[in-house]
């Protein structure tokens, strides 16, 4: 077996095309962009989950690709990063990232600004946001059904002395 040493590993990374490579591995959003916003380089993910291919994204910000509902705080956000330079550090929010077919996704985004670019990572949180959507209906429909049965509901953790009760 080799001994590779850590310098040695990072110094083959910084080759151009082995960093992207490894960056096109991963299950994030991968975008570079200009301290005003425009995308410069995104990687496969982005593409394989927004379809959009590298000609499509020439005059398209970061800002773009959000729901017109949510481009306000994602513009604060910017805002927050650029004004402040690379004191900020790193800032994270959640948005609707929208697709040209319409088809919206949440995102969770984290920013930071390093020289003139902010680079920024976003994972898909749709299927969890669907989840949780589903876990609260069917908790309002669990508590319309006691409030419509006359049920009443009980819950007491073995050992402790505190028991919860429902209204009824």
């Amino acid at each position: 077996a080799q001994d590779i040493t850590l310098e040695k590993a990072m110094g083959s990374l910084k080759e151009d095309g082995d960093l992207r490579h490894f960056l096109n591995m991963s299950n994030e959003i991968m975008i570079v962009a200009d301290n005003s916003g425009d995308l410069i380089r995104v990687n496969k993910t982005f593409h394989k989950l927004l379809g959009l291919n590298d000609v499509e994204l020439n005059g398209i910000s970061f800002l773009d690709l959000f729901s017109d509902d949510d481009r306000p705080y994602i513009r604060n956000c910017l805002q927050t990063l650029t004004i402040h330079d690379e004191k900020v550090g790193i800032v994270d929010f959640e948005a609707r990232m929208q697709c040209p077919t319409g088809e919206l996704y949440w995102m969770e985004w984290r920013l930071q600004l390093r020289g003139d670019f902010i680079y920024c990572v976003g994972r898909d949180m749709t299927a969890i946001k669907s989840h949780e959507n589903e876990l609260l209906t069917q908790e309002k429909q669990l508590i319309e059904a006691e409030v419509i049965g006359r049920m009443g509901r009980w819950h007491w953790n073995v050992g402790e002395d505190h028991i919860e009760w429902s209204d009824q």
